[in-house]
């Protein structure tokens, strides 16, 4: 049926591969197999494939096949996909679909044998099936991704597909617990007439993973909340370490995370699903949704989420009482209320409150405002064009000090600083400051007694996983 069906394909693919240089490759020894350079299909005559489904390059590969004769009405699909990437690439996915990395590190794992080759099957939300292969070798990960039933005809071709597997000198890197931990050279540096010195503050036992750009944190007192996806983690912070006090599951993916002076935990989650919480249970449930940023005293707070109106929350005798804040209707240019068209970040000081977001109009810079309890603009910190001193990339973290302001930019692995009047006083580098590498900055948050907190998440030397690290800021 598949002849039938693309006849005068063969010709229409060689005049595409004659001008686009870079157009799929088709090979073939004929027109049931598929050739490609990391594996080899031979399909059964009542499978059929459109090429435009055929990726072929030298490092990565994957083809698309369905039963029967059209693809629209098929109840059978199988997808191959070759790549080669890094072990950290491959662990990180393992860890994603919720694959014990232990248990494949010892081979205990179960697997099921096709055609020799031993693949771990997992399924996902959307009924499909994966099976999974890595060929340590050559560094390649093959993943056979099945929609629909899982039948005789979907075994019979994978019981014809064929794996290039070659030898390429590819070596592992390490398993995170094998691995060497990552150890940062903060230095001081001058910011002004400032001496602003980092300090590492390690965990007693090193805290890893392929997760970055996901990470939260809080402090009171002495304790340090880390949150990653669903996981809520209770430190104790001892000044000069950090020592896991107990770690739990949510049943909610949170957002970010605020203490107040008082010990309460505010987590923001999405759905109108914010909680708080003290001494480790739930308190009170929030029913707001977005980001809930929280002035240290507990007595109120704002949402905010990209161009949603932002809300002010007041936390009253166990009732939650929420009212419109000055940023409002920001997706439109008339009904619009201040200065910005989305907001992607607010924190609160005892006096101000920082929004960072991107002003409202065609091509304009992303900027800070700082604006006092009552909603009045005070500043607006920032440069308008990409030249410029401190012209924002990703901000992750905004602090107000005892002298001035910082920004913490992911993007540019940046500090910024500026004075309490809004000059910019120094731009300086993670490098030159923690003496990390290519950190991600993940967050900053402002500890009770003003130093400024940072969690970071950097890449170890050896690959074999990424670092989470905290620093304490004095001096500014």
């Amino acid at each position: 049926m598949r002849k039938k069906i693309w006849k005068i394909l063969p010709l229409v693919t060689g005049l595409v591969l004659l001008t686009a240089s870079s157009a799929l490759t088709v090979h073939g020894e004929s027109d049931n197999t598929i050739d490609v350079t990391l594996f080899k299909l031979n399909l059964p005559d009542d499978w059929s494939y459109d090429p435009n489904d055929i990726s072929d390059y030298e490092n990565t590969c994957s083809v698309s096949v369905f039963e029967g004769a059209d693809k629209d009405s098929s109840q059978n699909d199988f997808t191959i996909k070759a790549n080669e990437e890094s072990s950290y690439s491959f662990r990180k996915y393992l860890q994603t679909s919720d694959i014990d990395l232990h248990d494949y590190a010892d081979g205990t794992i179960e697997k099921t044998t096709i055609g020799d080759v031993d693949y771990i099957r997992t399924t996902d939300n959307f009924d499909r099936i994966y099976y999974i292969y890595r060929h340590e070798p050559s560094g390649v990960t093959y993943k056979v991704i099945i929609s629909g039933e899982e039948n005789d005809s979907v075994k019979n071709v994978f019981n014809n597909l064929e794996l290039k597997l070659e030898d390429t000198g590819n070596v592992e890197a390490p398993y995170p617990w094998d691995g060497t931990p990552f150890t940062p050279a903060p230095q001081s540096i001058a910011v002004g007439d400032y001496t602003v010195t980092p300090e590492y503050i390690p965990f007693s036992v090193s805290q890893n993973g392929f997760e970055i750009m996901r990470h939260q944190f809080a402090i009171s007192g002495d304790r340090m909340y880390h949150q990653l996806n669903n996981t809520l983690e209770t430190y104790e912070y001892t000044g000069s370490t950090l020592n896991l006090l107990s770690s739990d599951t949510l049943d909610e993916q949170g957002m970010d995370l605020f203490t107040d002076t008082d010990g309460k935990l505010y987590i923001s989650r999405n759905g109108g699903k914010g909680i708080v919480m003290k001494d480790g249970q739930t308190i009170l449930e929030t029913g707001t949704s977005g980001y809930l940023s929280v002035h240290p005293s507990g007595a109120w707070g704002i949402t905010s989420y990209l161009g949603y109106d932002t809300e002010k929350v007041t936390f009253q005798d166990g009732s939650v009482l929420t009212e419109p804040w000055i940023l409002t209707s920001m997706n439109d240019d008339e009904a619009r209320t201040g200065i910005f068209k989305f907001v992607s970040l607010v924190e609160i000081s005892n006096d101000h409150i920082m929004v960072y977001g991107r002003l409202a109009g065609d091509d304009t810079p992303s900027k800070i405002a700082v604006y006092d309890l009552e909603g009045n603009q005070q500043l607006l910190l920032g440069g308008d064009q990409h030249e410029d001193s401190a012209y924002f990339g990703s901000l992750t973290g905004i602090a107000e000090t005892a002298n001035g302001y910082i920004a913490a930019d992911g993007n540019m692995r940046e500090f910024y600083f500026w004075s309490k009047d809004g000059t910019l006083l120094a731009e300086v580098d993670c490098y030159d400051m923690f003496g990390t590498r290519y950190p991600w900055i993940e967050d900053m948050k402002v500890a009770e007694d003003g130093s400024v907190m940072v969690l970071m998440t950097q890449d170890r030397d050896d690959n074999s996983a990424s670092e989470l690290m905290v620093f304490r800021l004095t001096g500014f």
